[in-house]
């Protein structure tokens, strides 16, 4: 899987990065030709959050980046996914959590939403329903005029490998099915 891109944190004022965390992230369609994607809305150590993001989360010990998007799809999007193809990966540096995150990104097909979200204490507290928008109603949410806070270094980031993904065909009909 290739690198994306090294994602500078420019918002929050520099510190030293010593934690570092890796997670699976996915850009899932639905039968409908619709991306899922996560409403963040609340308030965090990042402030007042409005946003949308990326399906994914921290890879556990002993999971693969595949085992845990399908993992973090079930929890915050309630759908089983398949068909995952790599799209590439970005390093986002960030400066209020002091760390690096590697994330992993797939492209990914579901079926219809089928189970109820589990979500820990703070994605109950900050998560609101999934938004499932075509590719390009999420091309125009993830510019960066639509973002602001921690959002403008998210929307960059997923920005990025949603482009990557359409450049390299991964949501065809013809390759995916």
């Amino acid at each position: 899987m290739k690198q994306l891109a090294r994602i500078r944190d420019t918002v929050y004022p520099p510190k030293p990065l010593p934690f570092f965390r890796e997670c699976a992230r996915g850009l899932i369609m639905d039968p409908q030709g619709r991306i899922g994607m996560i409403h963040i809305q609340g308030t965090d150590e990042f402030g007042i959050r409005d946003h949308l993001e990326s399906c994914g989360g921290g890879i556990e010990p002993k999971e693969t980046a595949e085992q845990t998007l399908i993992r973090e799809a079930r929890e915050e999007l309630g759908v089983d996914c398949f068909q995952l193809r790599p799209i590439g990966w970005t390093l986002e540096e960030l400066n209020l959590l002091q760390r690096r995150t590697r994330s992993f990104f797939f492209a990914a097909r579901c079926g219809e939403v089928r189970s109820l979200r589990r979500l820990s204490p703070w994605e109950t507290k900050m998560m609101s329903e999934p938004v499932w928008l075509s590719v390009r109603e999420l091309l125009i949410q993830l510019q960066p005029r639509n973002a602001r806070g921690v959002a403008v270094l998210l929307a960059r980031r997923d920005r990025l490998a949603l482009q990557e993904a359409l450049r390299r065909g991964l949501f065809e009909k013809r390759i995916i099915v």
